[in-house]
């Protein structure tokens, strides 16, 4: 993962953890705002299939319902392997808008 896309993840997990060392993950499923996700933005894809995709893939990196930055981490590098370097801006969006920030 380029420097640029672990800073916004980083950043991402740290904002919505408020320094907490993990995060709940039920927590993070009815926070995740699959309906700004740039793919559903542009109607190549539904909100709902975005949601449930993350849901499948978050809940695979937590530990005992919680997700800790490493399990947030691993859950984005995963996504970063399916985007090529040159997709920089479009993997920070996708952070960016599905959480807010």
């Amino acid at each position: 993962m380029t420097n640029d896309r672990l800073a916004i993840v980083k950043y991402a997990f740290n904002h919505l953890s408020n320094g907490k060392s993990e995060l709940c993950v039920n927590w993070l499923i009815d926070n995740y705002n699959a309906k700004n996700h740039p793919r559903v933005l542009s109607r190549e894809k539904n909100a709902d299939v975005v949601h449930k995709d993350f849901s499948n893939y978050i809940s695979e990196k937590a530990v005992n319902g919680k997700v800790s930055e490493e399990g947030f981490i691993s859950y984005y590098t995963d996504l970063n392997a399916v985007l090529p370097a040159e997709r920089d801006s479009y993997f920070i969006d996708i952070v960016n808008k599905t959480w807010g920030l």
